[in-house]
C-alpha cells in the first residue's frame, strides 16, 4: 500500500514537471511573438512618421493626417471669384458657428473686405481690445471673406493659420465671370455701336482682348477680365505678361499655402482638406451656394477657348500647377482615397441645408455672437 502510494506522487510529480516545462515554453514562445509584433509595429510606424515628415511640395510626396492630430481651428481662407469659394467659404464659417470660434468680418456685415486693393488689418470690423474669452492680440480664429492674399497683414489678423484657396479652369472661371459680372451687357452695346456681331460676346471679347479690356479698365469689377485667380492671390496686373514674375510668384504661393483645391474635383479636394485640417468627414458636407443657372451658359468654340487661355495665361499656368499638386497628393493618400471618396459621396447624397447651415445665416449668427461676447462693436 505504502509502495503505491511512493508510486503516485512520483508519477504525480513528473507529470507536473513535464506540465510545467511545456507551458513555460509556451508562454516564452507567446512572449517572443508578441515582443517581435510590437517590434514591428513600432518599425511600421515609424517609417510612416519619418515618411510623412520629409517631403518637398510640387515633387509627389505629401504629408497626411498623423495619429493622434488635433483638429485645425485657424484658418484663411482665400476667396477667388467663381470658383466654388462660397461654397467652400460656407463650410469654414458653419464649422465655425458649430465650435464657437471668432471670424474677421467686413464692416456692417459686407461680403469682401476689398476686391481691388491688397488687404489690411484696418478692412475688418472694428474690436474692442478684449471681449469674452478673447483678447485682440489673439487674433481671430478664421478670415472667409473675399480679400486679396496679402501675407503679412492677414498673419497679422489670424494667427498660426492654415492657408487655403480654391481654382477652377480658366476657360469655365472667366466665362462665369464675365456672365456673373454683367460684362455681356456692356460689350453687346459696344459691339452693336460698332456694327460688329459674333456668336457670343466672349468670342467677341477675345478678338481684341487687350483693347475690350481697356476699354472697361476704370469700371468696378474690371479685375475679372483678366487673370482674376492671381489677382486674387496678390499679384498684381502690371506684371501679367511677365513669365518670369508669374513663376516666382507661383513659387512663393506654393511655399506659403498649405492646400490648394480644385474647383472640378471638389469633393476630391475636400477629403485632403478634411485630413490636413484634422477634421471629420461631417466637417466637409456641403450645399452648394451662389451657383449660377445653366440657363446662363455660353457655349464657346474651341478656338475661344485657346484664347481665353493665352490672355489668361497667368491664371492658366497657376491652375496647372496646383491641379498637378492635387493628383500629387491623392496619390499620396493611398489606396483607401476611392473608398472614402465613395463614403463621402454617399453621405453628400443624403444631405440637405439643415445639416450644413446657410452661408449668410450662419455669417450673421457668427456676427451677433461676437458682438454679445463684446468683441465687435456694435
Amino acid at each position: 500500500m505504502a509502495r503505491r502510494r511512493l508510486m503516485w506522487a512520483v508519477l504525480s510529480f513528473l507529470v507536473l514537471s513535464v506540465l510545467f516545462w511545456v507551458s513555460s515554453i509556451i508562454i516564452s514562445d507567446k512572449k517572443e511573438s508578441i515582443t517581435r509584433h510590437i517590434s514591428t509595429l513600432g518599425q511600421t510606424a515609424s517609417r510612416k512618421y519619418v515618411s510623412s515628415q520629409i517631403w518637398k511640395k510640387g515633387e509627389g510626396v505629401f504629408p497626411i493626417r498623423k495619429l493622434g492630430c488635433s483638429p485645425q481651428n485657424n484658418i484663411v481662407f482665400i476667396k477667388t471669384h467663381k470658383t466654388a469659394s462660397s461654397t467652400t467659404s460656407g463650410i469654414f464659417d458653419h464649422y465655425a458657428y458649430l465650435n464657437n470660434l471668432t471670424v474677421a468680418v467686413p464692416p456692417d456685415g459686407a461680403p469682401y473686405m476689398d476686391r481691388k486693393e491688397l488687404f489690411r488689418r484696418d478692412m475688418v470690423a472694428e474690436t474692442r481690445d478684449v471681449g469674452v474669452g478673447w483678447k485682440k492680440e489673439d487674433g481671430f480664429n478664421m478670415l472667409t471673406a473675399h480679400a486679396r492674399y496679402h501675407r503679412p497683414e492677414m498673419d497679422a489678423v489670424v494667427h498660426n493659420a492654415k492657408y487655403i484657396t480654391i481654382l477652377r479652369d480658366p476657360r469655365a472661371q472667366f466665362v462665369s465671370s464675365f456672365v456673373f459680372f454683367n460684362f455681356v451687357d456692356r460689350f453687346e452695346r459696344i459691339f452693336k455701336s460698332r456694327g460688329e456681331k459674333y456668336p457670343t460676346v466672349v468670342e467677341g471679347f477675345m478678338k481684341a482682348p487687350r483693347e475690350n479690356y481697356q476699354l472697361m479698365s476704370h469700371r468696378q469689377y474690371s479685375q475679372v477680365l483678366w487673370n482674376q485667380q492671381m489677382f486674387d492671390l496678390g499679384l498684381d496686373t502690371a506684371y501679367f505678361s511677365n513669365p518670369d514674375v508669374i513663376e516666382e510668384t507661383i513659387s512663393r504661393l506654393d511655399s506659403e499655402l498649405d492646400f490648394v483645391m480644385i474647383t472640378e474635383y471638389y469633393d476630391e479636394s475636400l477629403l485632403i482638406l478634411k485630413d490636413i485640417l484634422c477634421w471629420e468627414m461631417d466637417d466637409i458636407l456641403y450645399t452648394q451656394r451662389l451657383v449660377r443657372n445653366s440657363s446662363n451658359e455660353l457655349e464657346i468654340d474651341s478656338y475661344t477657348k485657346v484664347a481665353i487661355n493665352q490672355w489668361n495665361a497667368a491664371d492658366t499656368r497657376l491652375y496647372d500647377y496646383f491641379n498637378k499638386t492635387l493628383w500629387q497628393r491623392i496619390a499620396a493618400y493611398g489606396t483607401k482615397f476611392q473608398d472614402d471618396l465613395n463614403t463621402f459621396r454617399r453621405k453628400l447624397a443624403v444631405t440637405s441645408s439643415k445639416k450644413t447651415g446657410k452661408h449668410s445665416r450662419d455669417t450673421k449668427k457668427i456676427i451677433k455672437r461676437m458682438k454679445d461676447r463684446g468683441i465687435l462693436i456694435r
